[in-house]
C-alpha cells in the first residue's frame, strides 16, 4: 500500500516534529508586530466640494425658501416609544360575536357540532425504501486507479 518513499518521507517528518521545543509558553511569549501594512498619514489634496453635494445643498436652500421651513438635523438620540401604558378593554370585537352567532345557528340547524381537528405539521418523509444502484461509476474509476497506482 504504502512505497518506500512515503516510508521514508513519513520518518523524516516525525524526526523533524520531535525535534520541536516544547518547552516554553507561546502565548506568554508572544508580541504583537508593529508592522504597518498600508500607508498613513499621507498627504491627501482637497479639491474642495464635491459638485453632487453642492448640488444637494443648493437644492435644500431652494426648498427652504420655498417652503419657509428650516431642517434642522439633531444627533440627539430620540426618545424610546412608550411602555408600560394603559390599554382599554372594550370586550369582544363584534366580528367574532357575529361569527360564533353564525357557527351556532349552523351547527343547530344542521345538528351537528363542527369540531377542529388540529393537524401534526408534516415533516420530512423518514424511512422509506432507497433502491441501491451499486457503486457510481466515478467511484468505480476511482478506486481501479488508485488500485493501478499501488
Amino acid at each position: 500500500m504504502f512505497s518506500k518513499y512515503s516510508a521514508t518521507f513519513a520518518l523524516l517528518a516525525y524526526g523533524k516534529v520531535s525535534a520541536i521545543n516544547l518547552e516554553r509558553e507561546p502565548l506568554l511569549t508572544w508580541a504583537p508586530s508593529n508592522k504597518k501594512s498600508h500607508p498613513v498619514d499621507y498627504f491627501v489634496p482637497n479639491f474642495g466640494v464635491d459638485s453632487e453635494i453642492r448640488a444637494s445643498q443648493k437644492n435644500l436652500a431652494a426648498s427652504e425658501k420655498r417652503l419657509n421651513h428650516k431642517i434642522v438635523v439633531s444627533d440627539k438620540k430620540p426618545a424610546g416609544h412608550p411602555v408600560d401604558y394603559y390599554v382599554p378593554n372594550f370586550g369582544t370585537d363584534s366580528d367574532i360575536l357575529r361569527t360564533q352567532k353564525n357557527l351556532a345557528n349552523a351547527e343547530s340547524s344542521t345538528n351537528h357540532k363542527w369540531v377542529v381537528a388540529e393537524k401534526k405539521a408534516a415533516g420530512h418523509p423518514v424511512d422509506y425504501f432507497v433502491p441501491n444502484f451499486g457503486a457510481d461509476s466515478d467511484i468505480l474509476s476511482t478506486q481501479k486507479v488508485l488500485a493501478d497506482t499501488e
